[in-house]
């Protein structure tokens, strides 16, 4: 498998995991948070991008496309 393509799979995971934790009357803003949290201690350049403001842009403008089509 390429990178590209376990993304997308950790991608599909993930959103399973949120659905099922907000369907189960998990606050998604404290879900959303951890999530955030784990990813910025996951790597340091991440945690800078999206301390600089990536998430505006991702809340401004949803992008469905699979990573595999534009990684």
């Amino acid at each position: 498998m390429s990178a590209q393509t376990d993304v997308d799979d950790a991608m599909t995971s993930l959103k399973a995991a949120m659905a099922a934790y907000v369907a189960a009357n998990g606050n998604s803003y404290n879900l959303a948070m951890w999530i955030l949290g784990q990813i910025k201690q996951s790597d340091p350049a991440i945690a800078r991008a999206l301390d600089s403001g990536v998430t505006r842009f991702v809340a401004e403008a949803p992008d469905r496309r699979l990573f595999s089509s534009i990684g």
